[in-house]
């Protein structure tokens, strides 16, 4: 029998909410008042939800009173009452909301902004108005169409699975191949949608972020690309995936999945089965500043000798609260760190394989890696060198290495390891479906990762959104075990 042992909430934590809760239902309850009496507003907001940017937001409504209501100053502009310059998502303010022709930022945390709803699956290039009438916005056409336009751009699209037909690799105004983003926007769905750039027929990756522009995909998957980047490339843009998957692309030119030299944000997605088959990097290579949040690379392989089955870094990388898994290269399964620094805080590295090179889990080639409750293990070197690690490591202190053999690293407070005949066991279940957004190894009872944490440096909630600890300490690695162990008296007849 299993018991949840969440910690309770501090009352006052439970104060705020209850206040937040009743002024957003005192705010949504409010409706336009009979004659005589004062005048109060709906303010037509849309549910919380993915609308672009890293966190969840509130949509303003067509109509909303708070549309085009904010200070005429130009935002941004250093007074005292101005708005920001850019709204919660990142996007920026202001746009002509109501129609009368005078740019006027909103109030509220967001910014009404133009949105294009996709209306038809196929790949047809000249549906690109995107108005009211029926079948006249393709996902193709939208981006040609927020491509053309100054403002920044929301594309919605309805469930469906939307395949690129038209050949061509040499372009960078989506007017063939791939989908080439030229300016910023959010591309969201409103149900399951999956983006397929059939490269068998296009020759080319999925989509290209081709300069320095805000973007945000979520609720979407991306697969069957081919090139630099095989799902998405994004060339010196500011990135962020929430609640993305890619799966099965293929590069021959380095990011099996992804290709980052921009600012790359990834939280809640998952990138699996995506291989490098000449390049580095089968799920990312990374030359910019990349950060993942709960997570998950599993499946992916790098064929070519620089590795990194996962990931490959020449950048800045931080990865919180998430899972490398099941990876495959030449070295550095899981990850190989060729440059500059690299922090890994409660993240998982399990059962990841090199064929020819070192480190399993992680190859450390140049520049600082750095691991704080993080669960390294059960990975393989099919020669035998370093099966979990090779090159030198830096530790913060509670973390998990289950074989040292082949690797550099100075334990410190907390850290437990084990070296050759006699590897440490991190007791682990499956990767599988445990809850939350991605996959994940749930730690077995028993087993040494848990409540081995260290409270002031773990990660508020685990890779799935469970508040952490849930115990006494925090369990190192992407995973808090939430259940008791209850032990029965055994009785004897």
């Amino acid at each position: 029998m299993h018991h949840n042992r969440r910690s309770p909430v501090p009352i006052k934590t439970l104060a705020r909410l209850c206040i937040a809760t009743m002024i957003v239902g005192l705010a949504l309850s409010l409706e336009p008042t009979r004659p005589g009496h004062a005048a109060t507003f709906t303010p037509k907001l849309a549910p919380l939800d993915a609308h672009g940017g890293p966190t969840f937001t509130h949509a303003l409504r067509p109509a909303s009173p708070a549309i085009d209501a904010g200070n005429p100053a130009t935002p941004g502009g250093g007074g005292s009452n101005t708005c920001e310059a850019t709204d919660q998502r990142g996007l920026a303010r202001t746009v002509d909301g109501n129609g009368d022709d005078v740019a006027r930022c909103d109030i509220g945390a967001y910014e009404l902004t133009d949105t294009l709803v996709v209306d038809r699956t196929d790949d047809f290039a000249p549906a690109s108005f995107c108005t009211a009438i029926a079948n006249d916005c393709s996902l193709r056409g939208a981006i040609q169409a927020a491509n053309g336009n100054p403002a920044d751009d929301i594309i919605l699209l309805p469930p469906g699975v939307y395949t690129l037909t038209i050949p061509g690799d040499d372009e960078n105004l989506a007017l063939t191949g791939d989908l080439d983003i030229n300016s910023s926007l959010a591309l969201t769905s409103a149900g399951a949608v999956t983006i397929n750039g059939n490269s068998l027929v296009t020759g080319d990756r999925v989509f290209h972020v081709t300069g320095d522009y805000t973007v945000t995909f979520s609720n979407v998957t991306i697969r069957g690309g081919n090139g630099t980047g095989g799902g998405l490339y994004n060339y010196f843009g500011r990135l962020t995936l929430i609640n993305t998957t890619l799966v099965s692309n293929t590069s021959i030119g380095g990011g099996g999945g992804i290709y980052n030299s921009g600012s790359l944000t990834i939280i809640n997605s998952t990138l699996n089965g995506n291989t490098a088959t000449s390049a580095a990097g089968g799920g990312i290579f990374n030359n910019g500043s990349l950060t993942i949040i709960n997570s998950t690379l599993s499946g992916n392989t790098a064929t070519a000798g620089a590795g990194g089955g996962g990931i490959y870094n020449s950048g800045s990388l931080t990865i919180t609260n998430s899972t490398l898994s099941g990876n495959t290269a030449t070295t550095g399964g899981g990850l190989y760190a060729y440059a500059a620094a690299v922090t890994l805080n409660n993240v998982t590295v399990v059962s990841n394989t090199v064929t020819s090179g070192d480190g399993g889990g992680i190859q450390r080639f140049a520049g600082a890696v750095t691991l704080l409750n993080t669960l390294l293990a059960g990975n393989t070197d099919l020669g035998g060198q370093a099966p979990d690690c090779s090159g030198l490591l830096t530790s913060l202190g509670h973390n998990l290495i289950g074989n040292l053999t082949g690797c550099a690293f100075a334990s410190t407070t907390g850290d437990q390891v084990g070296a050759g005949a006699n590897p440490l066991d991190p007791g682990l279940g499956p990767l599988q479906d445990n809850g939350g957004f991605t996959p994940t190894h749930a730690l077995q009872l028993g087993g040494p990762a848990i409540d081995a944490g260290d409270n002031a440096t773990c990660a508020v909630t685990d890779q799935r959104g469970v508040t952490r600890p849930f115990g006494p300490a925090c369990d190192i690695g992407a995973f808090e075990l939430d259940v008791y162990a209850l032990y029965l008296p055994l009785v004897r007849r």
